[in-house]
């Protein structure tokens, strides 16, 4: 939602991630942060439960891309040994890069981006998307970018033209978030009352 000069800044001297708040024995793709530990501990690190970054975003300065490349390198031939499927391995990039990261100093940029889910059953809006400066919205790939695009491609387009505060009160409404038309907001207020009969979590 604004310009990323902060990022720049940061990439002179500093990496950069969005910490997420995971159980540890949550498994995400395949692979919890504490079977994580024991990769870790195989490739050189001490045995201990990680951190975890999530995918959205990598800031990484360039001064540490020969490193970061390495250990980089490093998770992808030991994931290449486990290729047989017997034992856990890194399954994703995001695997490799909190391994990559788990050798760093990291900031959390959890104050200026989110992943931020809409879906009717699961959402994640907390009232202060409109503070930050950029947006994570897997489930809107379908629903909120495609109705978005056309106004993308026209220069013309409030897309374009208008100052940041209508450009969030459109997006907001457009991908979910806030100021929802009855098209969004009936199939939400559904989606909370299963989750509470059914009792699953929000």
């Amino acid at each position: 939602m604004d310009k990323l000069d902060f990022i720049d800044k940061l990439a002179q001297n500093q990496l950069g991630g969005i910490l997420l708040d995971y159980d540890p024995v949550r498994r995400v793709n395949g692979l919890s942060q504490a079977q994580a530990s024991h990769l870790h501990s195989k490739l050189g690190l001490p045995l201990q439960v990680p951190d975890y970054y999530g995918g959205e975003i990598y800031v990484l300065p360039s001064a540490l891309l020969p490193e970061i490349s390495g250990y980089a390198e490093s998770a992808w031939q030991y994931t290449l040994e486990q290729s047989d499927g017997k034992n856990p391995c890194f399954y994703t990039e995001e695997h490799i890069m909190n391994f990559v990261l788990a050798h760093f100093s990291v900031v959390d940029l959890k104050r200026s981006i989110r992943r931020v889910w809409t879906t009717h059953r699961h959402r994640t809006v907390t009232g202060d998307e409109s503070n930050l400066s950029l947006w994570h919205l897997p489930a809107e790939k379908g629903r909120g970018f495609r109705k978005t695009f056309p106004f993308a491609l026209d220069t013309e387009s409030w897309f374009w033209q208008t100052e940041r505060q209508d450009f969030v009160r459109r997006s907001a409404s457009i991908m979910g978030i806030d100021h929802r038309c009855l098209s969004r907001w009936i199939p939400d207020q559904l989606g909370n009352l299963a989750n509470v009969f059914l009792g699953a979590k929000q």
